[in-house]
């Protein structure tokens, strides 16, 4: 799951499996989203294009066994 916090500039990506690059992850994922603005900057939206986006980690429910799935919660205030 990719979370955007516009309000931090943090891109966090998170994975249900535990996994020790979340943050590599997310710093990645962070690059690409600037990089993709920067794109949009040039079709004339402007909307985040100053943020500088970092990646972070979130601490999240994991799966520990590899087949039971749930769902993520997420509330927006």
């Amino acid at each position: 799951m990719l979370y955007i916090h516009a309000k931090s500039g943090t891109v966090y990506q998170m994975d249900p499996s535990p996994a020790s690059s979340e943050l590599e992850d997310s710093t990645h994922a962070a690059q690409r989203l600037q990089e993709y603005l920067k794109i949009r900057k040039h079709q004339g939206k402007t909307d985040w294009v100053d943020v500088k986006w970092r990646g972070g980690v979130m601490p999240h429910p994991v799966q520990m066994d590899g087949c039971s799935c749930g769902v993520i919660v997420v509330e927006v205030s």
